[in-house]
């Protein structure tokens, strides 16, 4: 999917949620680039739910109001990221995404990774700026586990824009630049750029879970 505008969306923009009825093999390979996605008003701007080789690159994602400007997870039913051997995202703006109150009463990071029932391994993000996220920036959530997540040249100016504190997951906090409410996992951090954070303490990060700054 290429050079493409999506707006209005009452669920994800841009998916891949690969399945496995009768047998049918994993969605690997796809890649969405040059789009512009707006004003979704549920769920993500652009998501990704299992497979392996997805490519998202030089995106622009607005005012996703319901939900992240990106996410994964491996809530549903279908091929998850067992198999993955790399996922990249790179090269996106992400304005005014994420919420504190979607169709769940949770609370989504401008990016978000959720890791339900299995777990997410193997994704680089690259070059992507974060600029006022409604609650957190990037936010990692559930007991499934974080392996090889690297940020790459990330940006996040601005997050707890909507003064919100109440949490479905973890104590009150305004929006933190990074947010875990599981103790599984790891990610690391090259050249993490963060300014106008309304947590004071930057990361609201659950205890196990490991940040690496480089």
């Amino acid at each position: 999917m290429r050079n493409s505008s999506v707006r209005n969306n009452g669920d994800d923009g841009l998916a891949v949620w690969t399945s496995n009825v009768n047998g049918a093999p994993a969605g690997v390979n796809n890649t969405f680039s040059s789009n512009t996605i707006e004003n979704n008003w549920r769920a993500a701007g652009i998501a990704f739910f299992g497979g392996s080789g997805h490519k998202a690159d030089r995106n622009v994602i607005v005012d996703c109001v319901g939900g992240s400007g990106l996410r994964m997870n491996t809530v549903f039913p279908g091929y998850h990221f067992q198999n993955n051997t790399g996922i990249t995202f790179s090269d996106t703006t992400i304005l005014r995404c994420g919420t504190s109150q979607d169709l769940y009463n949770g609370e989504r990071g401008a990016i978000d990774l959720e890791a339900s029932n299995d777990s997410i391994k193997n994704v680089t993000f690259t070059n992507i700026d974060i600029v006022d996220a409604q609650r957190d920036g990037i936010q990692f959530g559930y007991g499934g586990g974080f392996s090889n997540i690297v940020f790459n040249s990330v940006t996040i100016n601005g997050t707890g824009r909507d003064g919100i504190t109440t949490s479905r997951f973890s104590g009150p906090h305004l929006g933190a630049a990074i947010f875990t409410y599981t103790g599984n996992g790891s990610a690391t951090f090259n050249n993490l750029q963060t300014s106008n954070i309304a947590y004071a303490g930057t990361n609201y990060v659950q205890s196990g879970f490991n940040l690496t700054f480089n």
